[in-house]
């Protein structure tokens, strides 16, 4: 009898979005990190790094990539937009299995949905994490995750 072939290595989860649209919190609450978050541009200039145990998946690299509006727009690669698009386009030519978890502000989400449709386009592996989602009931809105990941074409989750 033989053996079964290795698990392959977990993919790499990378956290994308909208400057200040959570992602550093994201990271944190994840990797029990200490990544500064700030409501102003140039906070996350390079793209952090950590691991975490993922049950069922194994030890998994969580990334926090700068802040990026579009995929599309030429950008100084300098700049954290650019360092993100740049970063994003080496992970697609990478080979390596990689998920895209876009944090998105359920406050602001028309914004995000730019860079969603972009991502998706592409065939990015991509699931959106609606951020904020208690500031959004607190101000009297309502998100329905089922409708907008139908409308999307992607897995949908408020946090």
């Amino acid at each position: 009898m033989s053996e079964p072939p290795p698990d392959p290595k977990p993919p790499t989860l990378a956290l994308v979005g909208r400057p200040n649209s959570g992602k550093s919190s994201m990271y944190n609450r994840l990797t029990g990190g200490d990544a500064h978050v700030g409501n102003f541009p140039g906070i996350t200039v390079d793209i952090l790094e950590d691991f975490v145990d993922v049950p069922g998946v194994g030890r998994t690299c969580v990334l926090d990539v700068p802040g990026l509006y579009t995929f599309e727009a030429s950008v100084d690669a300098s700049t954290d937009e650019g360092i993100a698009r740049d970063f994003l386009l080496g992970l697609e030519s990478s080979g390596e299995r990689y998920v895209i978890a876009q944090v998105a502000d359920s406050t602001q989400l028309g914004l995000a949905l730019r860079l969603t449709r972009e991502l998706v386009q592409r065939g990015t592996p991509l699931v959106l994490l609606a951020s904020q989602a208690d500031v959004l009931a607190r101000e009297g809105g309502a998100l329905d995750v089922e409708a907008l990941s139908r409308a999307v074409g992607i897995p949908v989750v408020a946090v």
